[in-house]
């Protein structure tokens, strides 16, 4: 119950913080990265994030269970779509 009020509380806040962000990198209202740039730093946030979470939750063998192909596989072709 209190990894899913941390995970609900960090949505929470990513979404409560993203508007603001956005605005603080504008320089004269013009966002100074590349549109796609946030995009690639939130998948790469997120597999650092969710390795955490199954080294936490699992140690190295959690980790290991991640990258198994089989997971690579599904989860691999949900992230494309």
């Amino acid at each position: 119950a209190a990894l899913k009020g941390a995970l609900f509380l960090f949505f929470i806040l990513t979404r409560a913080l993203h508007p603001m962000l956005i605005d603080m990198w504008k320089v004269d209202g013009k966002m100074l990265y590349a549109k796609k740039a946030p995009v690639v730093m939130n998948k790469v946030l997120t597999v650092v994030l969710m390795n955490g979470v199954a080294f936490l939750g699992g140690g190295m063998e959690g980790v290991r269970q991640c990258w198994q192909p089989q997971c690579m596989k599904v989860f691999g072709l949900i992230g494309t779509i």
